[in-house]
């Protein structure tokens, strides 16, 4: 009894290790090809979801992203500013040279005529 059972032992071991090494492969493989360098994405207005996902530096101008190290979505417009696939906000990616928009500073006469402690 013993015997069989280290012998069905052995053979699911092996099974394991050849789909292991079956499925490894195709994923080492596709590691390659997307970490070589790929020319600009075009974007469209409702947004695209890349996969796997791209570089930043892939992106047009003035572009909504989901930054994430990579980018996995991207759209032209702005919408609600929110990724559908993961909810995170967008990041504009401004064209350069432009500068980042200033935050408006509270005008001085919004002070005038109360103190402050």
């Amino acid at each position: 009894m013993k015997r069989v059972l280290l012998t069905g032992l052995l053979i699911l071991a092996i099974a394991g290790c050849e789909s292991k090494k079956e499925t490894t492969e195709p994923a080492a493989e596709a590691t390659a090809e997307s970490a070589q360098p790929a020319g600009m994405v075009e974007v469209s207005a409702g947004g695209d979801p890349f996969e796997p996902p791209i570089q930043k530096s892939q992106l047009p101008d003035g572009v909504y992203y989901c930054d994430m190290g990579t980018v996995h979505y991207a759209r032209a417009e702005q919408g609600d500013n929110r990724c559908p696939l993961c909810n995170m906000m967008l990041t504009y990616k401004r064209p350069s040279g432009e500068a980042p928009a200033a935050e408006a500073a509270p005008a001085a006469e919004d002070h005038a005529g109360h103190d402050h402690d």
